[in-house]
């Protein structure tokens, strides 16, 4: 009976170092960001159907002054007005603070906004401090609330329309 429990003994001790080693390789892959399973996924703008995205330049960011820019469509099937500061853009990166929200050049924390129907207008976000915060090529995920009213119904109407944009950080 001793032997059998010396090769048990072995068999485990043998199988034990493989494993560590597989457990300690697949640590280093992870820590280096080989395994990262953000970087696999595919860049994605869910705004349901009032708001549709242009896929060929959806978001781009300019590594200098941490300007977010990206191309929407009005899908509401009606011109709509976008209110002063009608537009919120926030992120989980730490260090990204006051984001100041613009449409087509026009900012829209002292300026209201007429999006005509089936037009594609720049939405520009400038972030204090995101230069440092955004990395090229990194993943990002941010989300967008835009506040609007139909033009022809008034601000008595005020809705809201949420979107997400999971996009790769362009230079």
């Amino acid at each position: 009976m001793h032997k059998n429990s010396q090769a048990a003994l072995e068999f485990l001790t043998t199988y034990a170092w493989a494993f560590l080693v597989i457990i300690i390789m697949v640590g280093a892959l992870a820590y280096f960001g080989v395994l990262s399973p953000s970087k696999l996924l595919p860049d994605r703008c869910n705004f349901g159907s009032e708001v549709g995205c242009n896929k060929d330049f959806m978001v781009v960011k300019d590594a200098d002054t941490g300007t977010l820019t990206m191309r929407v469509e009005n899908n509401f099937g009606t011109a709509v007005t976008i209110p002063i500061g009608g537009v919120t853009i926030t992120t989980d990166i730490q260090g990204i603070t006051a984001c100041t929200e613009k449409i087509d050049t026009t900012d829209t924390t002292t300026t209201a906004f007429t999006w005509d129907s089936d037009k594609t207008v720049s939405l520009t976000a400038d972030c204090t401090n995101a230069a440092a915060s955004l990395v090229p090529k990194e993943k990002v995920k941010f989300q967008i609330e835009i506040k609007y009213f139909p033009v022809a119904a008034g601000a008595t109407y005020t809705k809201f329309v949420y979107g997400e944009v999971f996009t790769t950080i362009q230079t």
